[in-house]
């Protein structure tokens, strides 16, 4: 039995002289991007998932998505949806966010974070595996989604292909079951 303890793992890892991804063709996955393993992907539980996200320098990853005892979700207000949004997890503490000495927000005590088109896919795999609450994390996402849709209407209508999406919730979860994954 291999011994899987990770919060996250990456296929390939990053150079640390040219902050490039390297070797990402390799059959073992990294550990926290850098760490080689002799773990497969098929050697994962059902609780990790597979994610793309810049914050693992694009490449493919897995994160775990049980044990989470705390979310955090920040975003901006720009003309995407989840491009430069933030999914913070902590597996173990209550995640702290504080102002920073110039005014910005500063998150500590968190273990990943993923910014993207895989946030929603990843806080509904948290939901599935985790026991937490994740209404204030949903009711955030909600707010960026109906200000994005407001005031950034032709990136909204270019992204749904001029459909009216009304619950971002429910699209993706429609979205998500027709690839197959939920």
């Amino acid at each position: 039995m291999k011994k899987i303890n990770a919060d996250w793992y990456s296929k390939g890892k990053l150079d640390r002289k040219t902050w490039r991804p390297t070797d990402e063709k390799n059959k073992f996955l990294y550990s926290k991007g850098f760490y080689p393993t002799k773990i497969k992907e098929e050697d994962l539980s059902k609780d990790y998932i597979k994610i793309r996200s810049r914050t693992i320098w694009y490449m493919t990853g897995f994160v775990k998505t049980s044990g989470v005892k705390d979310l955090y979700y920040t975003y901006l207000k720009e003309n995407h949806l989840f491009k430069d949004d933030y999914l913070y997890i902590s597996y173990d503490k209550k995640i702290e966010k504080i102002k920073g000495k110039y005014g910005n927000d500063e998150v500590r005590y968190f273990d990943f974070f993923i910014s993207g088109g895989d946030i929603i896919k990843v806080l509904f795999a948290i939901e599935k595996n985790s026991d937490i609450d994740t209404t204030e994390i949903r009711n955030k996402i909600k707010e960026k989604f109906e200000w994005w849709k407001t005031n950034e209407q032709n990136d909204y209508r270019r992204s749904f292909r001029g459909k009216e999406i009304e619950d971002i919730f429910e699209y993706y979860e429609k979205t998500l079951y027709k690839k197959g994954e939920k």
